[in-house]
């Protein structure tokens, strides 16, 4: 996961180069059980030596939600039960919590010259794609 997320950002900063990603948001849905800190470990491992390495990373947990078949009612799912809370049927669709997004980056222009000020952006990515990850030059098998 950590992989595809530093490949997504990267792509998403190359066009503004030469700049740095400072910081990074992410929504990350509970239902992809991704640890926090081993997610932000594993983000600064994927992104050393890189524009983006030593970038503050915030991640927003995005509850799992359900929405009974039997009921109509919509609800957060709690403790990993996934039953209507009102009826208590097991016929529930689930309703998010599968998200992985990127909320939004900042960049920073790296070493403005004496007449230009420092350059600052913001931008909504959205979600990483889905998919298998390419196999991009030679040490990538």
């Amino acid at each position: 996961m950590a992989g595809r997320i530093a490949e997504e950002l990267l792509r998403v900063i190359a066009p503004h180069q030469p700049c740095r990603l400072t910081r990074v948001r992410l929504k990350v849905g509970v239902l992809r059980q991704a640890v926090e800190e081993l997610l932000r470990f594993a983000l600064g491992v994927a992104l050393k030596d890189t524009a983006a390495e030593g970038a503050e990373v915030t991640i927003e947990p995005v509850p799992a939600g359900g929405r009974c078949e039997d009921c109509g009612r919509e609800f957060t799912v709690e403790g990993w039960v996934l039953a209507c809370p009102a009826c208590g049927s097991g016929r529930v669709a689930p309703r998010g919590g599968d998200e992985l997004i990127i909320e939004t980056v900042t960049l920073e222009k790296e070493e403005p010259t004496e007449d230009q000020t420092p350059w600052r952006a913001e931008r909504r990515p959205g979600p990483v794609p889905a998919g298998p990850r390419p196999c991009v030059g030679p040490d990538r098998r």
